[in-house]
């Protein structure tokens, strides 16, 4: 594969319309004021990180104290860190200003989307034609998802370098692959495959130079390793002895070069660096096993009997079993971690409560169909054809890089449909193959035309045909038309590059610059923070803090970088368990002991944290998901039942009294105040039914509102266990509260031109009695 100019030319406006598209929509949401204002949570961690590095470059962070009570030590692979620290110091020196990273880490992502794009290019060409490599990368450049999402200006996390690493593996691995095939010919290619020079070695280990990269960018990369070792697997099955050695021997280098990476540069207390190693040991025993196989039974002839297929599968099952079994013996921390993975895939509740990480299908908890189209429209459903198309292919033609093509993007897609998250992979991959299927119908015309200029006779004896050269004009420009329809129209969608709203609302930002500036330094001097910490476990290694900040874990990133607090919890869902249980806790003096076993000082509680009104899409708030952190039953707090109406079910949210009496409910909505009377509390008859499916639900048969609380309690009581006092509406308090003690509002934050009528968005409490 040769590029011409027109290719690099194509190429290059690729790229530019790339991060034209990634750039202009977020520009405004991310700049708009003096502080970049991320897209991600996670984006401000990252600043953390890369600051602290540019500080003490080349140095970077292990353990953070600002992270967590006690200090945490950093669970995230340093190389997208690195890379922008990089950047910056070499543009700015060590004393960059923090508005200077934070710009610098904003770009980041898309100029690591350009890149990406580039390496699906190169992949698309090497496996298919040229063609193939420019229209994958236009698709990549402007498909809707996963993918697009994540390398947009301000998306600062290492999912863009993730996806660009990962499809430069595979593009390295597919050059590998084409360059293999070239240069052996039908004559020599036993003897060439039974004597594998070590320059041969040495170049199969460039795409594991790239593979340890990707381990050096993503702890759970393991992940890319399996794809890897899964396409080895297949081809020495399949392929038998034919195509087995090749695919073996790449495997073998690209498992030395990767592993020596991953061995010298990953911290070894890093998250999941024994995985790492142990997935790419268990590449190279499978490699070396499937080269040893394809060689002891590799035939003079391009054919392998069945027998021998059948001696070279039954071989790579019983080795795959032994390597399992001897790692579940000698290793069985390792099996405990490839469990957790497996299960990160399983809906439970924990991982239902965090949107990125459920199933596409049930991105909204109920099962849709549409999600699909929703996230991606029509590229997923073209991608998937296509790919089913390409795997049709590789029973006549068994070419390996098809083959890895086909195995990345089937093992990308299950991950997207398990994790909706993991389409920031299944997108390029897409891209890839469908680019692969349409330059296919851009050859068939070509190969028309040619057909019809093939017909032409030398102009001194006759003329062309004008009827055939305008027919083959008609399939060149049937063809384009059918890719333009097929590929671009269902997939431009106006609204994936609208302007962005930006992750933390101006109420947010001027709470944390208030805690930054209004509240005591926990290590005692503002220069800590800059601090270089010594490597070692978290609590010997940095300062205890004097104090933290009782927080949900969305907002932990902020608390830690732009405020420079330290947090109880944060996005990693370190300590979620324990801040659940500090908000939906009904004793507060229990409450004050969880706070003062944390050294809280401080309290956030924010408007999304209990239940609201939804609208027609229902509730809204994050309380089912602190529920589900604490353990407690939901039904505790409240149900979503059914009542029968003229025109069908509809539905009815019931909140029981521990729901108002939790802390948070207190703490924000009634700002700790006390309430005496109230207007708003209902009892219900609730009855348990099951409908024409045998789905179990609940029916409020009746409701009547009281004037007191007192009266209602008295009267569901004389009702029965099938009545119940209760609030209908998630805000307005249903029952009386006495004020709290031990908790002063000492700030409260509102959004600009909020009603002084209505609740602020964000309260902010200095707890007392706290040791």
């Amino acid at each position: 594969m040769r590029a011409t100019r027109g290719d690099v030319a194509f190429l290059t406006a690729i790229v530019a319309l790339t991060l034209f598209l990634r750039i202009w929509g977020p520009w405004t949401a991310v700049f708009a004021g003096p502080r970049v204002n991320f897209l991600d949570n996670d984006g401000w961690y990252h600043v953390r990180l890369v600051e602290n590095q540019v500080r003490n470059f080349p140095h970077h962070l292990t353990t953070d104290p600002y992270a967590a009570l006690d200090g945490s030590y950093i669970p995230v692979a340093p190389l997208f860190d690195t890379l922008v620290s990089t950047a910056v110091v070499i543009t700015h020196g060590r004393s960059a200003p923090t508005a200077y990273i934070e710009r610098v880490a904003a770009m980041a992502p898309p100029v690591m989307g350009a890149f990406a794009v580039i390496a699906v290019w190169l992949l698309a060409a090497r496996a298919f034609d040229r063609r193939a490599g420019l229209i994958a990368a236009l698709l990549a450049a402007f498909l809707p998802g996963h993918f697009l999402d994540r390398t947009l200006l301000g998306f600062t996390d290492h999912h863009a370098l993730e996806a660009w690493l990962a499809i430069a593996v595979l593009a390295s691995m597919a050059s590998r692959i084409s360059r293999d095939t070239a240069e052996r010919s039908p004559v020599d290619e036993v003897s060439k495959s039974t004597s594998t020079g070590w320059w041969e070695l040495a170049g199969d280990a460039v795409p594991g130079v790239w593979l340890g990269l990707y381990l050096l960018c993503w702890s759970s990369g393991a992940f890319l390793v399996a794809i890897v070792a899964a396409w080895v697997g297949i081809s020495a099955a399949v392929g038998a002895g034919r195509n087995g050695p090749t695919a073996a021997r790449i495997g073998v280098a690209m498992a030395i070069s990767a592993s020596a990476i991953v061995f010298v540069f990953q911290e070894p207390q890093m998250f999941r660096r024994d995985m790492q190693l142990a997935s790419l040991a268990g590449l190279l025993v499978l490699s070396s096993l499937a080269w040893f196989v394809g060689h002891t039974w590799r035939q003079p002839s391009s054919s392998t009997s069945s027998s021998h297929v059948v001696a070279v599968q039954l071989g790579l099952v019983l080795a795959t079993v032994a390597l399992a079994i001897g790692t579940w013996h000698w290793f069985p921390n390792v099996i405990s971690m490839i469990q957790t993975d497996l299960l990160r895939f399983t809906p439970d509740p924990i991982r239902m409560s965090v949107t990125e990480a459920r199933p596409l299908f049930l991105f909204n908890v109920e099962w849709d169909w549409t999600m699909p189209w929703k996230f991606f429209r029509g590229g997923i459903y073209l991608g998937v054809i296509a790919l089913g198309a390409l795997v049709l292919s590789l029973r006549r033609t068994r070419r390996l890089d098809h083959l890895l093509v086909a195995v990345a993007a089937i093992v990308m897609v299950a991950a997207t449909l398990a994790q909706n998250r993991f389409g920031y992979y299944a997108v390029p991959m897409l891209a890839v193959v469908t680019g692969g299927v349409l330059a296919q119908i851009l050859q068939w015309a070509s190969h028309d035309v040619t057909q019809s200029d093939s017909t032409r006779v030398p102009a001194r004896k006759a003329k062309a045909p004008q009827r055939a050269r305008g027919a083959a004009k008609s399939w060149r420009a049937a063809a384009v038309i059918v890719v333009a329809v097929l590929a671009i129209m269902p997939n431009v969608a106006p609204a994936e590059f609208r302007t962005r709203d930006p992750k933390m609302l101006a109420g947010w930002g001027e709470a944390m610059d208030w805690l930054r500036q209004a509240t005591p330094e926990p290590f005692g001097s503002t220069s800590y923070y800059d601090a270089r910490y010594p490597v070692g476990s978290p609590v010997a290694a940095t300062a205890a803090s004097g104090y933290t900040v009782m927080n949900w874990w969305d907002q932990g990133y902020w608390i830690s970088q732009r405020a420079r607090r330290v947090p109880v919890s944060n996005p990693s869902q370190y300590r979620a368990g324990t801040a659940a249980e500090f908000y939906v806790n009904t004793d507060p003096a229990a409450a004050l002991g969880i706070l003062a076993s944390m050294r809280s000082r401080y309290v956030l509680v924010d408007f999304e944290m209990p239940f609201r009104d939804g609208g027609p899409q229902g509730l809204a708030g994050r309380f089912e998901s602190i529920v589900t952190f604490s353990g407690q039953p939901q039904g505790r707090f409240y149900r979503n039942c059914f009542a029968a109406s003229g025109s069908g079910w509809s539905p009815v949210w019931v909140f029981f009294q521990p729901y108002f009496e939790t802390m948070l409910y207190r703490l924000m909505v009634l700002g700790g105040n006390q309430v005496d009377a109230v207007d708003n509390t209902w009892v219900v008859h609730i009855e348990e039914r099951v409908d024409a499916d045998r789905r179990a639900f609940c029916e409020v048969v009746s409701r009547q509102r009281y004037h007191t609380a007192s009266d209602a309690l008295a009267a569901a009581k004389m009702g029965g266990d099938r009545f119940h006092a209760v609030g209908l509406s998630p805000w307005y308090p249903a029952f009386p509260s006495p004020a709290l003690s031990g908790f002063r509002e000492v700030q409260h934050f509102r959004e600009a031109g909020q009603p002084l009528t209505e609740a602020p968005i964000l309260r902010i409490f200095e707890a007392g009695s706290v040791k």
